[in-house]
C-alpha cells in the first residue's frame, strides 16, 4: 500500500484547492494509483510525478495534463477544465503586478483601450504565455514576439491585424458572440485611427492617391539608397498635401473619440 497523499495546503487559493480536490476525487472514484493513471492509454505519456503535481494543489496543471488526468480516470474533462481555468485566473491575478482594468468591447475608443482590454482578456484566461497562445492558434496567425510587443504597456500602442486579434480571442477562449463585439470595436479603430501627426502621415501614405504603403521598418530592406530617398520624398509630399486639405469633423471629440494623439496606427 502506498504512502498516504499529503493534504492540500490550507493557504492555497480556493480555486486551486477546488481543482485539486476534484482531481483527487476522480482518482479515488476510479480506484487508480498515480502509476496506473500514468500507464493508462489516455495519459499521453505524462509521468507519475506530473499527475501527482496536478493534484497537489500547489501549481496549476496545463490543459493537456488536466484532460489526460480526467480521461485516464474515465471522466470527461469539462468540469476539470472549468476548475482549472478558475484556478489559473486566480493565480494570474495574484502574480500580476499591474492589473489591467476591465474594458468592454463597446468602450474601446483608442489603441490604448484596445491593448488594456486585450491584457484583461489574457488575464481572465489565466495569463497563458505568448508561446502557449501561439501554439493554440493556427500556424502563423499569432506570433508570440508580435503579441509580446502589442501587450507591453511600456511600448507605444499599435493596432494589430484583424487575423491576429481573431486568433488571440480564440486562443483565450472568448465565446464567438463576444468576438463579434470585439471585431466591431476593431473596425471602429481601423476606420478612425488616432489622428496625431503620425496617423495623418500614415493616412496620407495609405489613402492619399492609392500609392502602396510601405511601413518604415521595410526601408531598411531597400538596397537602393536612391529608391529609399525617393520614397521618403513622396511620403513627405503626400503628408503636406493632406495637411492642407484635411479638416476635422465638427463633432470630433479628440479626448473621448480618438485618445490623446499618442496612439500609433499600424495598418
Amino acid at each position: 500500500m502506498g504512502r498516504p497523499e499529503k493534504p492540500i495546503a490550507a493557504d492555497a487559493f480556493v480555486e486551486l484547492r477546488r481543482l485539486a480536490h476534484h482531481l483527487r476525487k476522480l482518482r479515488a472514484d476510479a480506484h487508480l494509483s498515480y502509476r496506473q493513471i500514468a500507464e493508462h492509454p489516455d495519459s499521453n505519456g505524462y509521468s507519475v510525478a506530473t499527475f501527482q503535481r496536478a493534484a497537489a494543489g500547489v501549481t496549476v496543471p496545463t490543459k493537456e495534463v488536466t484532460i489526460a488526468f480526467a480521461k485516464a480516470c474515465g471522466h470527461d474533462a469539462n468540469t476539470a477544465l472549468r476548475l482549472r481555468r478558475d484556478a489559473a485566473r486566480a493565480t494570474a491575478r495574484a502574480a500580476e503586478r499591474n492589473l489591467p482594468r476591465r474594458i468592454t468591447p463597446g468602450a474601446i475608443f483608442s489603441l490604448t483601450d484596445l491593448r488594456t482590454a486585450m491584457r484583461y482578456v489574457r488575464l481572465q484566461a489565466g495569463r497563458p504565455s505568448s508561446r502557449r497562445l501561439e501554439a493554440d492558434a493556427p500556424p502563423g496567425h499569432l506570433p508570440h514576439t508580435t503579441l509580446d510587443r502589442l501587450l507591453d504597456p511600456r511600448k507605444r500602442p499599435r493596432l494589430p491585424s484583424r487575423q491576429l486579434l481573431e486568433a488571440f480571442l480564440a486562443a483565450c477562449a472568448v465565446p464567438p458572440p463576444r468576438r463579434k463585439e470585439w471585431m466591431a470595436a476593431y473596425q471602429r479603430l481601423a476606420d478612425h485611427p488616432s489622428l496625431g501627426a503620425r496617423a495623418l502621415a500614415r493616412i496620407a501614405r495609405t489613402h492619399g492617391d492609392g500609392t502602396p504603403y510601405r511601413p518604415s521598418w521595410q526601408l531598411s530592406q531597400l538596397h537602393d539608397r536612391g529608391e529609399e530617398e525617393a520614397l521618403r520624398k513622396e511620403r513627405n509630399q503626400q503628408f503636406k498635401a493632406l495637411r492642407k486639405t484635411w479638416k476635422a469633423p465638427d463633432d470630433l471629440d479628440w479626448a473621448n473619440d480618438y485618445g490623446t494623439g499618442e496612439d500609433e496606427y499600424i495598418p
